[in-house]
């Protein structure tokens, strides 16, 4: 979800990393990029 994906991407302080999870560049795009 949208609130943990923003979560664990704060915890890793390296947004990048998003992209390259399994649910990718949508969710990183909706929550960083919205």
């Amino acid at each position: 979800d949208k609130i943990l994906l923003e979560k664990w991407a704060r915890r890793e302080k390296d947004s990048r990393a998003v992209i390259f999870s399994p649910m990718g560049k949508q969710s990183f795009e909706r929550v960083f990029l919205a």
